[in-house]
Order: C-alpha cells, then sequence, then structure tokens
C-alpha cells in the first residue's frame, strides 16, 4: 500500500479517515490532512483498501511477488474479483474437459487447432 501510495491502483480514490496508532496510546482517527501533524504514529489500517494479486494465485500469479500485488478499493476489488472467478471458472473447464481426453480446440471460427 505504501509502493501506491495508499491509493486505488485503478481508481485512485483514497480513505478519507486514516488510523494511526502509538504506544501508550489509543488508536487515533484522524482526517487525511492532519497525517503530518501526527508522523510518530504508524498507520495500522486503510479500511477501504485491499491488497490484491494482479494475477490470481489460481491462474497461476505468484503468491509472495511484490509485483503481483495491487492496492485496490473494495469497489473495485469486487469489480476484479468478479471477473477473476469467471476466469477461473473458465480455466478449471478447460482443465476437467482435456483430463476427460476431450481436445480443447483454439483459433478463430475459421482456422481452429485441437490441443
Amino acid at each position: 500500500m505504501k509502493r501506491d501510495e495508499y491509493r486505488c491502483v485503478k481508481c485512485g480514490s483514497r480513505p478519507t479517515k486514516i488510523r494511526y496508532h502509538s504506544v501508550g496510546f489509543d488508536d487515533i482517527v484522524l482526517n487525511e490532512e492532519y497525517k503530518d501533524e501526527y508522523k510518530q504514529f504508524t498507520i495500522i489500517n486503510k479500511s477501504n483498501l485491499i491488497g490484491d494479486h494482479i494475477k490470481p494465485i489460481a491462474l497461476g500469479g505468484d503468491e509472495w511477488d511484490i509485483n503481483n500485488i495491487q492496492t485496490l478499493c473494495i469497489d473495485c476489488n469486487k469489480i476484479k474479483t468478479a471477473q477473476d472467478q469467471k476466469d477461473i471458472a473458465k480455466l478449471r473447464a478447460i482443465e476437467k474437459r482435456l483430463s476427460n481426453g476431450q481436445q480443447q480446440l483454439v483459433g478463430d471460427q475459421n482456422k481452429c487447432v485441437a490441443r
């Protein structure tokens, strides 16, 4: 999140509230404009930002590679997750057909090749 400047990489939104924490103090929720006055505090929660795998692990994405992680807001994450689920379902359907001995046709309508 720090690399992405605490912004959603899809829509650019930032949270309006940040939670700061320091040993010996209760959590303090402040507006973004006051963050410089509290540099001694560490950000512990960005409630509407999520770390998301760019290429899902189920589709071969690396779980621990920082280059496969992006910061998304909850709304953008929901949209991306829905598309990821469709892509994963398609891949699993293809894998199931192939494991049953069926051939997979690839290419356009005029030039299909079995693999």
